[in-house]
């Protein structure tokens, strides 16, 4: 079997970020609990879990999720209760942050990506996604123009003027979507409008929410971890990708405290 070890042996830089990823993810899940407010690791952080007992080895990144009905109070919570160095970075404090969806980052590392030069915080981060119910393939026809229109906007590209008119609109459409989703008991569930996914959930996958073991840690998880990875990777999730898809988020991780 092949030894991945190599990737992020103890003493290296990126295992040091990785336990410190944990750290904050730790921290988010405390006052999590201590709201009742549920949550769940998921995407490569659910599969680093199942796959390699913690981290994907070359992985450099924390994902969780919440539902959207608890993501705007558990963002609201977290600013007043996550410790100095922990900060939550969303649209609503950094204009240049292109995601829907909010981190939470530290300040002991420095961190280089494509989108870093231009943003108001850098640092470590785990990523906070909100998912809500809604009605699958009207949310991926209306999403596919919710995301081009909302990145063109961002960019900056086109006629703003007009943009902004068809922002308006979709946020309607997708505003009587999410009401209409809630008020009929929808039983799927998808990331929010604006992120650029297809996975579609269902509750019965995700609740009761259960625990699993990451880096010796337990942390909640979904229900059905078998059918909660087949919807993001496959059947397949099992088995490491190859050498060359063996890539970190990003480009460069420096510590700036010394041990």
């Amino acid at each position: 079997m092949e030894d991945l070890s190599r990737y992020n042996p103890e003493g290296s830089v990126l295992r040091k970020a990785q336990r410190r990823m944990l750290e904050i993810a730790m921290e988010v899940a405390r006052i999590c609990d201590k709201h009742g407010i549920p949550y769940w690791i998921n995407g490569g952080t659910l599969l680093g879990a199942v796959r390699h007992g913690g981290f994907i080895p070359w992985d450099d990144d924390f994902d969780i999720e919440v539902l959207e009905k608890d993501y705007a109070p558990l963002l609201n919570i977290l600013e007043r209760e996550l410790p100095s160095d922990f900060v939550v970075h969303t649209r609503d404090n950094d204009k240049n942050l292109p995601c829907v969806f909010g981190k939470v980052r530290e300040f002991k590392f420095k961190t280089e990506d494509r989108e870093s030069e231009n943003l108001r915080y850098t640092g470590l981060y785990i990523d906070v996604f909100p998912v809500e119910p809604t009605f699958p393939r009207l949310h991926l026809w209306l999403n596919r123009y919710y995301v081009k229109v909302y990145y063109s906007l961002f960019q900056r590209k086109y006629n703003l003027l007009l943009l902004r008119s068809l922002m308006v609109v979709l946020k309607i459409m997708a505003g009587t979507v999410r009401v209409v989703s809630r008020i009929t008991g929808s039983r799927y569930l998808m990331y929010r409008f604006g992120q650029n996914s297809r996975q579609v959930y269902t509750y019965d996958m995700i609740f009761p929410l259960k625990k699993i073991d990451f880096e010796g840690v337990p942390i909640s998880c979904p229900q059905d971890v078998h059918r909660y990875l087949v919807a993001n990777f496959g059947e397949s999730y099992m088995t490491p990708p190859p050498v060359e898809k063996r890539v970190p988020h990003f480009k460069t991780i420096i510590p700036l405290e010394q041990d």
